[in-house]
């Protein structure tokens, strides 16, 4: 019955006007496309490159339990293979701008890195001089308490000494 049809995607052979709009997709690929779209992970310039199989296979890597970030990194290099046969140079402008992309990415990483290390640096030193702090009050509480004793030992002697003087006197009188 297909063969006699004179369909041009029998056999496998899809001509390359085999393309479809997004409305034209269902609701669990157009959801796939859009939430990449949102994450800034897909390419609307990409999209006019889907065709009909491409849903087919969304639907068994879903069925396969593929996560859509899996799904759409497999379909997106269809895509951009795609379109590298149509438009070689829209290719080459896609590769510059993810070897730039990348180029940033591994900027931002030793960025963050750096200011990782002189976070942990600053903390470091904060704990050093919060703990030559503690151990300054520590022992200035200290010498105080010392001090305070050997002040209350020196009143008490002086105390008891004025009382033996005291009691000498009396005694003498």
């Amino acid at each position: 019955f297909f063969r006699s049809c004179h369909c041009p995607c029998i056999d496998g052979v899809m001509p390359q006007s085999a393309t479809i709009r997004i409305e034209d997709l269902g609701q669990p690929i157009q959801g796939l496309i859009r939430d990449m779209l949102a994450q800034g992970k897909a390419d609307e310039s990409l999209i006019k490159y889907i065709h009909v199989k491409d849903v087919a296979r969304v639907f068994e890597g879903r069925s396969l339990g593929l996560q859509d970030d899996e799904i759409w990194e497999d379909l997106q290099t269809q895509l951009i293979a795609r379109e590298a046969k149509v438009d070689p140079e829209a290719a080459k402008r896609r590769a510059a701008e993810e070897a730039a992309r990348k180029a940033q990415e591994e900027a931002l990483r030793r960025e963050l890195e750096e200011a990782k290390s002189h976070a942990e640096e600053a903390e470091r030193r904060a704990r050093e001089e919060a703990d030559k702090r503690a151990l300054e009050e520590a022992q200035r509480r200290a010498r105080e308490e010392a001090g305070e004793k050997a002040l209350g030992e020196a009143e008490r002697r002086l105390q008891e000494a004025e009382r033996r003087a005291q009691e000498g006197e009396e005694a003498r009188q």
